[in-house]
């Protein structure tokens, strides 16, 4: 079992007595895990600059959104502990410009993974 810093909204969680809080569980690690890889741009961390989605080539490139979904699918199966997925959809605002996501993936240990309106 892996451990790793417990992120809300991006950020550590730090407790009010200033300590660090981990994630401790697979669903944990998991839901962090998706998340990093859907909201990593391509090259933008430079300890590895092939980790992270083209994202802006491929929303620039007008790709249909079967391609698009190909990106998506292919982070959330790249997670750690992420077996399958079971439920996905998507949407495109085209007034706010914002692509969301919507899924259900089943980890190692049984549990669902749910992750409503992600906005991309």
């Amino acid at each position: 079992m892996s451990y790793d810093y417990l992120l809300k909204d991006g950020d550590i969680v730090v407790t009010p007595e200033g300590d660090l809080t981990l994630a401790t569980t697979k669903l944990e690690l998991a839901r962090q895990s998706v998340l990093i890889n859907l909201t990593t741009i391509l090259t933008e961390w430079f300890l590895d600059q092939t980790e992270g989605i083209d994202w802006i080539g491929i929303l620039s490139r007008r790709n249909n959104k079967t391609e698009v979904d190909l990106a998506i699918k292919g982070a959330i199966k790249k997670s750690t502990y992420v077996t399958r997925i079971t439920y996905y959809e998507t949407d495109f605002n085209k007034t706010t410009n914002k692509y969301s996501v919507s899924f259900k993936a089943l980890i190692e240990t049984g549990e669902v993974l749910t992750v409503n309106n992600l906005e991309i």
